[in-house]
């Protein structure tokens, strides 16, 4: 009784275990399996990489914007209908400067008029410089003496006309020299006297000065010079030259 109050807690002896479940043995028994684990716990209890996430569905596109509706029109003036189309304006009169007068003839401003004057003088003064055209050779006739174009220096010289053609003559200068012209290119000696600048030899010295013929015979002229009217010779065709004015 001594030993067993006297005694350490050390000797005391455990109490037995309690009595295993029905089915179940002290040693040799496996322990009941695990229950499953959760979704996405490993058996550390860890947490599983998580499944692949699934593609993202491309984005939809954007449905068209509606269309901007027209602005309304503006109000229709008065007296028209919505069916009835704007009439187009009316053309504006051209201005003329010829007026109609009540006789029914045309008319112009006195300026208008004056121009025009103008014009058709000044279109008559170049069409009396132009040489004189002769379409079947005018007053040329064969054997006649007249003045004729010459190609080297374009002054015209005096010459006998040979023959007649359809739009040219023949003639023959008086220094023998032979050429076929137009008829436009040769002056009888009255045109030339009337219509061209004429040009003497002063004293036969071989320059040609502006002079006037004062009067003239079959073959020879009498002139006398622009520079010095007092100045005056009697000169031979074949001394003189003309020239288009």
């Amino acid at each position: 009784m001594a030993n067993v109050l006297g005694s350490s807690n050390d000797n005391l002896q455990a109490p037995p275990p309690p009595p295993l479940p029905n089915g179940m043995k002290v040693a040799g028994n496996a322990a009941p399996p695990p229950p499953p684990l959760p979704a996405g716990l490993n058996v550390a209890g860890a947490q599983a990489s998580p499944p692949p996430a699934p593609p993202i569905p491309p984005t939809p596109p954007a449905p068209p914007a509606a269309p901007k509706a027209a602005p309304a029109p503006p109000p229709l003036p008065a007296g028209l209908s919505m069916g009835a189309p704007t009439p187009a304006p009316a053309p504006a009169p051209s201005v003329s400067k010829e007026l109609t007068g009540g006789s029914g003839r045309t008319s112009m401003s006195l300026a208008d008029a004056e121009k025009e004057k103008e014009k058709e003088e000044e279109e008559a003064r170049i069409e009396a410089a132009k040489p004189k055209a002769k379409a079947n050779g005018g007053d040329l006739k064969e054997g006649e003496k007249c003045f004729a174009r010459s190609g080297m220096d374009g002054l015209y010289y005096y010459a006998t006309v040979e023959s007649i053609g359809s739009e040219k003559a023949k003639v023959k200068f008086f220094d023998d020299v032979e050429g076929e012209l137009l008829f436009s290119k040769i002056y009888t000696v009255d045109e030339a006297v009337k219509e061209m600048q004429c040009f003497a030899n002063y004293s036969g010295r071989g320059n040609y000065f502006p002079a006037v013929i004062d009067f003239k015979t079959e073959d020879k002229a009498s002139v006398h010079y622009d520079e010095n009217p007092s100045l005056k010779e009697n000169l031979d065709y074949s001394n003189i030259r003309f020239a288009i004015r």
